[in-house]
């Protein structure tokens, strides 16, 4: 199995800085005039250590939202915790539905433990039934639930997912919620357990503010867990795993409520163009996708994403081929939704390609897409 873990991400621009990215799902807000303002003031910082215990940022993220500084530990993304969580637990099996971020797999492997697939369902938009894969699942088992998934952009409400986290209590089964991009959705507090997973012992959250906060370059994510388990967790990582700038930065997003309201705002806006203008351009040339309800859209092609990539980029823009999730194939292809001017140039090349390629394809073949 470790021989078929291909580890790849979007936003890897180094080796094409003349690109807008559409690989990476990243608020195009940008940085926030708070957080920039943040990070100047305090580069003289940088001769000391970082607090081990984000003490600062800790309590900003608790205020906002009504929790006990004891459930929360920070990362250098939320990567990392995965990682470190994983490890820890030491669970039998980890149930992981595909398609998902990679990353779960390569820390379950890196745990050393079994992994079990399990397939989202396409015909049924990506759906899947959570309590089958409790109801196969052991003591000690981990199930992992990307909400909204990526990449497919399906959101579960929190009173989908009720009935699970409870049944996989009762056969003492944990579960980890991965809310990564959960500040993009439509209403969050319908889906999201951030304010309330400490009601199940068995039950983690992780959270990033890499993405609608726009500082990938820092890393920084949280883990959510009960009281017992942060404090040994603390145990086993690095005392400085978070830098002081990341630390600087994500106080000073968690209260720019003004930069998350026209984030919002805009993302749904955005959104909802987006849809639009896949069914005005794409549909018509073969294109399949599934509405999103994040910010990036899940695009099945007629022809390999390989035979149109290269000429996407040479138009200058980079997108996220999928062919490296399980669960999809070469057909498959991930975009993140940006400013509405830079969706519908993207949109519009695409369109241009992909009926050049079906073109010079059946020409060939004499086949007819």
């Amino acid at each position: 199995m470790k021989e078929k873990f291909i580890r790849h991400h979007g936003g890897n621009i180094w080796r094409f800085r003349k690109v807008i990215d559409f690989s990476a799902n990243i608020n195009p807000e940008g940085l926030s005039p708070n957080v920039v303002a943040a990070i100047k003031d305090n580069l003289n910082l940088l001769v000391h250590y970082p607090d081990p215990e984000c003490t600062e940022l800790t309590q900003i993220f608790c205020k906002k939202n009504n929790l006990d500084p004891g459930y929360c530990l920070w990362g250098n993304g939320a990567a990392e915790l995965f990682y470190l969580l994983f490890k820890y637990l030491k669970p039998g099996t980890i149930h992981l539905p595909i398609p998902s971020f990679c990353e779960y797999e390569g820390a379950a492997l890196a745990a050393d433990a079994e992994i079990r697939f399990w397939s989202f369902a396409k015909e049924n938009n990506w759906d899947i039934d959570w309590l089958e894969i409790i109801a196969e699942a052991n003591p000690g088992d981990l199930l992992v639930i990307t909400n909204p998934n990526n990449p497919t952009g399906f959101l579960w409400e929190k009173q989908r997912l009720l009935p699970v986290i409870d049944r996989a209590y009762s056969k003492n089964v944990n579960v980890l919620i991965d809310e990564a991009f959960i500040d993009f959705v439509d209403e969050p507090e319908k889906s999201s357990f951030i304010q309330d997973f400490y009601q199940w012992p068995n039950l983690f959250i992780s959270y990033s503010l890499t993405k609608f906060y726009a500082i990938p370059g820092l890393r920084l994510g949280i883990l959510l867990a009960n009281k017992e388990m942060i404090s040994s967790l603390k145990f086993h990582k690095d005392p400085w795993n978070v830098n002081l700038l990341a630390q600087v930065a994500g106080a000073a997003a968690l209260q720019d409520s003004a930069y998350e309201a026209i984030s919002r705002k805009l993302a749904k806006k955005r959104r909802e163009a987006m849809i639009e203008l896949i069914e005005d351009y794409l549909v018509p040339a073969g294109v399949n996708f599934w509405l999103p309800q994040a910010n990036y859209v899940l695009l099945e092609l007629p022809v390999p994403v390989s035979d149109v990539e290269q000429k996407i980029r040479d138009a200058g823009f980079l997108i996220r081929n999928c062919q490296n999730f399980r669960g999809l194939n070469e057909y498959y292809c991930r975009v993140a939704i940006r400013t509405e001017a830079e969706n519908r140039a993207l949109i519009l090349t695409m369109q241009e390609i992909i009926t050049e390629v079906k073109k010079s394809a059946e020409s060939l073949t004499g086949k007819t897409w």
